[in-house]
């Protein structure tokens, strides 16, 4: 069993494309709009991690709260950012078969995780959601690193879009983060009305080769401890390393 402290913010890691280690379908953890809402999806593989991001983030839940994992109240807010209705706070991403869930007793999280595809429109993108200074620090790489570069901010960025939850409709060039590869609070400068610098950390998480992550979240004094999990009671395969 999983059980949070208070103080510390968890981010669990699995693979979505691992054997499946529950007796029955993953399908039956979910609700009938989430099933519905899978179904809609075009692609096999599309399907089958969504539904698989949602039956582990239920078994997760369903552990913390000693509920069945189907009935834990998982709903959505007016920005349309799901949310557990008496906690915990949490957040989900995942990208191809990568998932991270972020969770902890209160505050607001957000957390990334991106695949690092080529990307034709980096320019574009850049100049519509990146701050002057974040630009200009992504072209002072050399060409080959200029990608790693870019999707180190857009996750970074990401993360803190998740967890303040107005989507991109937030203006993201009114705040900067740090684009190069390190450990630690990334968050440079934000001008985002409502919130301050101070109440914001951004952290890059660990990633596997070829993909960047981070974590947002605004209760600086926070501790973050990553995990590798592997839900419904099996054991021996829980790993904790603070950040």
């Amino acid at each position: 069993m999983l059980s949070l402290r208070q103080g510390v913010v968890y981010v669990v890691r699995a693979s979505l494309d691992a054997a499946w280690p529950l007796a029955r379908p993953e399908q039956s953890l979910l609700t009938e709009p989430e099933l519905h809402g899978v179904g809609r999806l075009r692609f096999p593989a599309h399907r089958r991690h969504a539904a698989r991001s949602r039956a582990y983030l239920r078994s997760l839940l369903g552990e913390i709260r000693r509920e069945d994992p189907q009935k834990v109240p998982i709903a959505t807010g007016p920005t349309g950012k799901p949310y557990c209705r008496d906690g915990p706070a949490f957040n989900v991403s995942h990208s191809g078969g990568h998932l991270l869930i972020a969770l902890s007793r209160t505050g607001r999280l957000g957390v990334d995780i991106e695949i690092m595809n080529e990307l034709p429109e980096m320019d574009g993108v850049m100049a519509s959601h990146f701050s002057s200074g974040e630009r200009s620090r992504i072209l002072q790489h050399p060409p080959g690193q200029r990608l790693k570069a870019f999707y180190r901010c857009w996750t970074r960025k990401e993360a803190l879009v998740k967890a303040l939850g107005g989507g991109l409709t937030l203006p993201l060039h009114q705040f900067s983060v740090d684009v190069d590869a390190r450990k630690g609070n990334v968050l440079l400068a934000m001008d985002l009305p409502g919130t301050t610098l101070q109440a914001w950390r951004i952290l890059p998480l660990e990633a596997p080769d070829g993909l960047a992550a981070a974590l947002a979240h605004d209760t600086p004094e926070t501790a973050v401890v990553e995990l590798d999990w592997q839900p419904f009671g099996s054991p021996g395969r829980n790993r904790q390393a603070p950040v």
